[in-house]
């Protein structure tokens, strides 16, 4: 904790340095909707002006609590392409701490798009929760009406609701070309064009992972399925 707010003042003091300044519309601390025992740590980053931080710190922290397996591969049956609820390459569980703590970042930066993008993913295409997610995007368009993408991601899980999965790989592909997509989105949209016999589309967005990814585990599942696709490349 302490460190968190040491970084926090240092951050805070080169933003003024830079000129940098904050959004005005933020939701007062009052709206924040807690983790666990956070107010404390929450009350630190709104005073020093810093709530876009602590959204920060607390993705990762979520990052770190999904990465985390709740049961082994071995009794789940996940694969490294398509696991069945768990984060990429992890096994199966419920993660019931996901919806609170994404709700905990939101309120503290209520415009953190790749938070919103990143938790509406898990929650309809690997937790099976799409009702929680259409919940997740909606409040994202409140907060950010003008961003297309939100209502374009709702129309996909609508889409896979209804089983019409040429759909929801046409809606993604209309997301996955945008910057700052998540590399879950994309892991998504080149496994259901795989899925559905585009392979060539698949082996395009399989080989944008591998070349605009960080993550090893999709890295390497993008190499791998890019060596299966290689007849369909061209």
């Amino acid at each position: 904790m302490a460190r968190y707010l040491i970084l926090a003042a240092a951050l805070f003091v080169c933003a003024f340095a830079a000129g940098g300044t904050f959004r005005p519309a933020y939701p007062g601390i009052s709206e924040i909707r807690p983790f666990s025992s956070s107010g404390g740590e929450d009350a630190a980053f709104l005073g020093l002006g810093l709530r876009k931080l602590g959204a920060d710190i607390n993705f990762i922290r979520l990052l770190q609590y999904y990465g985390s397996d709740e049961e082994p591969l071995s009794s789940s049956g996940g694969t490294p392409d398509v696991p069945p609820s768990g984060g990429f390459g992890y096994g199966g569980g419920v993660y019931s701490e996901f919806l609170p703590r994404l709700k905990h970042i939101t309120s503290l930066d209520p415009y953190f798009k790749y938070a919103f993008l990143y938790g509406a993913g898990v929650l309809a295409f690997n937790l099976e929760r799409p009702e929680d997610a259409l919940a997740v995007l909606e409040e994202a368009r409140r907060s950010m009406p003008d961003e297309w993408q939100f209502g374009k991601y709702m129309a996909a899980i609508g889409y896979k609701n209804a089983r019409e999965p040429e759909k929801v790989a046409d809606v993604l592909d209309s997301i996955v070309t945008q910057p700052g997509t998540p590399v879950m989105l994309k892991q998504q949209a080149a496994f259901l064009n795989k899925r559905i016999g585009r392979l060539k589309r698949a082996y395009e967005i399989y080989s944008d992972i591998a070349a605009s990814s960080v993550e090893k585990n999709y890295v390497d599942n993008a190499r791998r399925n890019m060596r299966a696709l290689e007849k369909y490349a061209k």
